[in-house]
């Protein structure tokens, strides 16, 4: 039996397994390039033999034209030469002999790529390079279809589907270079260049940025987690120490009203990344002009939304393709109720706001359901007023019909059940209806599977009838 790093015991933590990965990676800045080591001692845990083995390279699908993506010289399967097939953003290792139910196989993959002078989640400009969704992951085999996931990178939303896993990075760079990454970190030497080595256990992916730029900052929060940031801009210190006490705040009350965080620490790096704020597991990029940009509220909601999604995204996973509300949506309203945390009539007004400002954009959708498959969104403006609006206003009326002790402890439910897992509705409804003690099968069917928005507040015994 195992315990999370803060020492507290999860039931879902019993006898898990997880999958490890091994990566090596150069970097040169003068020509943006980045030759690759990576491998993974996989164990086959689903309940059909195995004859491959897919990852995705989700790089490929936004390096651009300008020489990026992946360049694979070799795989080797327990050390023999392997033939493998890539299209697009989808490796397929075929195996020399059949992978028994409990089989464990050694996969390395060497590979070599150029980074791009891009805004995308792994791209570069003149301050720093910053690599994200970049390394190769093992797809998840679907085990009611038998099969391994093979969605392509859709235009809208967060499209990475992956599971937990444990992460051993080495990155070596020029000296004068700052790596920060997922995971615990120690910095070495390698003759004329840095050697940062990166432990991150238990998580579902891992990230980096790095720069000869960073200014380094680290506070605490009351649970005892550093949140460090890592900025490349001349920032106001206000501005700054009042993001700061924000995330610090956000993360110890998200830690009381759903469950612990498990980590040590919490990094933001300051980088390119062109939509403003990515998050990964343990780590955050962010791009300070574009949050600038923003109203206040708008800002500060962008910024403990994406705190929140260590939650609803790292710790409790969920599927992106087919059901990203259970993070957009969820994540949305846990921060509001941060924001407005000492006044429920405040927190009320905030999401009739967002319910008028809703009814006017979902008149010119042609897809307003909650429940659906990422395809059926074609801009990410259509998308966010569904997957995250719609969402947490359902998230808004759900705590109201249970009253707000019930979805306290639904929200409690919900991490232990689905903790270093992957959630699904099915999964957020029984443990609503666990804290609830009654059904909500309707309540859920009317906003997960109606179009528009339910045309007046329903009440506690519409619902349970």
């Amino acid at each position: 039996m195992t315990a999370t790093p803060t020492g507290i015991f999860h039931a879902a933590d019993v006898n898990r397994d997880f999958n490890e990965y091994t990566i090596t990676l150069e970097y040169w800045p003068e020509n943006r390039h980045i030759r690759g080591f990576q491998r993974v001692q996989y164990t086959n845990r689903t309940p059909v033999p195995l004859s491959r083995i897919n990852f995705n390279l989700f790089f490929n699908a936004f390096s651009g034209d300008q020489g990026a993506g992946y360049e694979i010289s070799n795989i080797f399967v327990n050390g023999t030469v392997s033939r493998f097939s890539l299209s697009d953003t989808r490796l397929t290792v075929f195996l020399p002999f059949l992978l028994l139910q409990g089989r464990e196989v050694s996969v390395d993959i060497h590979f070599v790529s150029c980074i791009p002078e891009t805004a995308g989640r792994t791209g570069a400009n003149e301050y720093a390079a910053w690599f994200g969704n970049f390394v190769p992951l093992l797809a998840v085999f679907d085990r009611e279809e038998l099969q391994w996931r093979g969605d392509p990178v859709f235009p809208v939303g967060t499209p990475f589907f992956s599971r937990v896993a444990n992460f051993t990075v080495r990155v070596t760079t020029p000296h004068g270079y700052r790596v920060v990454g997922t995971g615990d970190a120690s910095i070495g030497e390698a003759g004329d260049r840095n050697v940062t080595a990166f432990s991150a256990m238990r998580v579902r992916d891992f990230a980096f940025a790095l720069s000869e730029n960073y200014s380094e900052t680290t506070r605490i929060s009351e649970a005892g987690v550093h949140i460090t940031t890592f900025l490349l801009y001349d920032m106001d210190k206000t501005l700054r120490d009042e993001s700061i006490n924000m995330v610090l705040e956000s993360l110890d009350y998200f830690s009381e009203i759903i469950g612990p965080y498990p980590y040590k620490a919490l990094k933001i790096a300051e980088t390119g990344y062109g939509n403003g704020i990515a998050v990964y597991p343990m780590l955050m990029f962010i791009n300070t002009p574009v949050i600038l940009e923003m109203d206040d509220e708008a800002a500060a909601a962008a910024l403990i939304t994406s705190v929140a999604k260590q939650w609803f995204y790292g710790i409790v996973g969920h599927d992106p393709i087919r059901e990203a509300w259970l993070s957009n949506g969820l994540s949305y309203y846990t921060a509001a109720m941060f924001m407005h945390r000492d006044d429920d009539e405040d927190l009320a007004r905030f999401m009739g706001v967002l319910e008028d400002e809703l009814r006017v954009v979902t008149e010119g959708l042609m897809n307003t359901a909650i429940a659906g498959h990422i395809m059926l969104f074609y801009e990410d403006g259509g998308y966010n007023a569904i997957q995250t609006f719609k969402a947490a206003l359902m998230f808004h009326y759900l705590r109201e019909v249970m009253g707000g002790e019930a979805y306290g402890e639904f929200l409690k439910i919900y991490y232990r059940d689905n903790y270093l897992a992957t959630a699904s509705a099915e999964g957020l409804v029984r443990a609503a209806e666990e804290a609830h003690g009654e059904c909500l099968r309707e309540f859920f069917d009317i906003w997960l599977n109606g179009e528009g928005l339910p045309e007046m507040r329903l009440e506690d015994e519409d619902i349970n009838n």
